[in-house]
């Protein structure tokens, strides 16, 4: 399908990020978030292969991946979502976070964590 964006497998479940959602499959189970709808994703966590995407809403879905592929997905996360170009990630980020700030999506101190991280401080 020409919508994938991203695809990758790891102990038994697939999580593949399309043009309008993100979803992954574990075992009989499939689980669905559109892109418009993810606040903000967590590659951050120490010992967890793993991430963790936060909706609009405030649902938090822990989704399995291998280490090495967490920021791909990330990324395409955030290609997905129009809001990183390939010339300058970090101000884009940046721009988007700030987005949903303004918009109350996500708190000050959520924002200036990962403003933190993006600029490597």
């Amino acid at each position: 399908m020409s919508d994938i964006l991203f695809k990758t497998s790891y102990l038994g479940s697939t999580v593949t990020i399309y043009k309008n959602k993100l979803e992954w499959k574990m075992l009989f189970k499939r689980q669905s978030i559109p892109i418009n709808q993810i606040a903000s994703v967590d590659t951050t966590i120490p010992m967890y292969a793993g991430i963790i995407v936060e909706t609009t809403g405030g649902k938090k879905y822990k989704i399995p991946v291998m280490f090495t592929q967490k920021k791909q997905l990330e990324e395409a996360i955030y290609q997905a979502q129009g809001g990183v170009s390939q010339e300058n990630p970090g101000i884009d980020s940046l721009e988007k976070l700030a987005e949903l700030r303004d918009k109350k999506i996500i708190t000050q101190e959520e924002f200036d964590a990962k403003k933190k991280q993006i600029l490597g401080l």
